[in-house]
């Protein structure tokens, strides 16, 4: 709710001095990411800090699909940014990213970041949940693939499985829950609606519990404020697109933080959050919603399931409510790595003993 204009800092500089002195970048997602953030501080992306950005994204159409072929990322928020952008110039390109990504969709209905093949390239909850906003940004924009509703559907049927027993969503089957992934996998929820909304309020306790006293949430290596950025937009019940509208802004014209519960294991009081109108309300967080100790009553009424125009729409036949989570083993991948590294060490001193012979 704070104007991305309005100076912040103690030169006087704003978000929005700081993203046009940014400049372009040198790889498609470096374009795509500023299209997206231009977009939400409602800029002009063809002339924006003396860059036309929708030239500029153009640049990276080639053989059918976005920037490096080696890479889906690029294709998935490809789509993300075009349809943040509005741009009618750029839908070619989009249909391109998305076909590229369904065809890159891996069996178990995941997305990787990459198109290529190997031990550690496979599925993650982070890329599979900004394919899923992807395709509904598809949706809005009317792109058309023959695969897209069984990509989708396959889609957070996987994205689910990597949901944990605390509530939170790991990086992938063998982790542990984390606030980034669990920020990226309920933007994704998000996007969905009602179907999703018991995993949704489990995601959304998870990460009030682990917010930090300071009000940050934490990346890989501690706090960090692009894991909290994301985990504050994925609280509002909003995605990167803005949509659905973000539930405080939409709600009330007051400061959206005051919508927010404190954070961590602090929050001892209950807090109602607040419902916006029927034609903006996120379908995943509930109204009159009870809060104590980052725990939410599941006794309140949703909205209803909306479609990526954010009409009323009947609600998909998927119902993904019953997966089962699956456990982490991590630990085991641990244990076998110090297995494997003591059975080399072993080797190895032998082969030295034998040398010195």
């Amino acid at each position: 709710g704070i104007d991305a204009a309005t100076p912040t800092s103690g030169s006087g500089n704003s978000v929005v001095d700081a993203l046009e002195a940014d400049g372009p970048g040198s790889v498609a997602t470096d374009i795509e990411r500023k299209v997206i953030a231009i977009a939400a501080t409602g800029g002009d992306i063809t002339n924006f800090g003396g860059e036309n950005y929708s030239t500029i994204l153009a640049g990276y159409q080639s053989s059918n699909q976005i920037g490096d072929p080696d890479l889906l990322n690029d294709d998935i928020f490809g789509v993300i940014a075009i349809d943040a952008s509005g741009r009618p110039e750029l839908r070619g390109m989009a249909q391109d990213g998305l076909d590229y990504m369904l065809a890159n969709q891996e069996l178990d209905g995941g997305f990787s970041y990459t198109t290529v093949s190997c031990p550690w390239c496979g599925s993650d909850s982070n890329d599979t949940a900004a394919a899923i906003i992807a395709m509904y940004a598809a949706e809005h924009m009317n792109l058309q693939n023959s695969n897209l509703a069984a990509g989708k559907s396959s889609a957070v049927v996987y994205l689910l499985s990597t949901q944990q027993a605390d509530g939170g969503f790991a990086y992938d089957s063998f982790s542990f829950s984390d606030d980034n992934s669990t920020a990226w996998g309920l933007m994704a929820l998000n996007v969905i609606g009602e179907p999703v909304r018991a995993q949704a309020l489990l995601a959304r306790n998870y990460l009030l519990l682990h917010q930090n006293a300071d009000g940050s949430f934490s990346g890989y290596f501690g706090k960090d404020t692009v894991t909290t950025a994301h985990a504050v937009t994925a609280l509002l019940g909003s995605t990167w697109l803005l949509r659905p509208a973000p539930l405080a802004l939409a709600a009330s014209n007051t400061n959206p933080a005051s919508q927010l519960p404190a954070g961590g294991s602090q929050n001892k009081t209950a807090a109602t959050t607040a419902v916006a109108s029927s034609n903006n309300t996120p379908a995943v967080l509930a109204s009159s919603q009870e809060i104590t100790n980052g725990v939410a009553s599941s006794t309140s009424q949703t909205a209803p399931f909306r479609n990526s125009a954010g009409q009323n729409a009947a609600q998909p036949t998927i119902n993904p409510a019953s997966q089962p989570k699956k456990t982490s083993y991590s630990i085991y991948a641990a244990a076998l790595l110090v297995f494997a590294a003591l059975a080399w060490f072993v080797v190895e001193s032998r082969k030295g003993t034998e040398g010195s012979k």
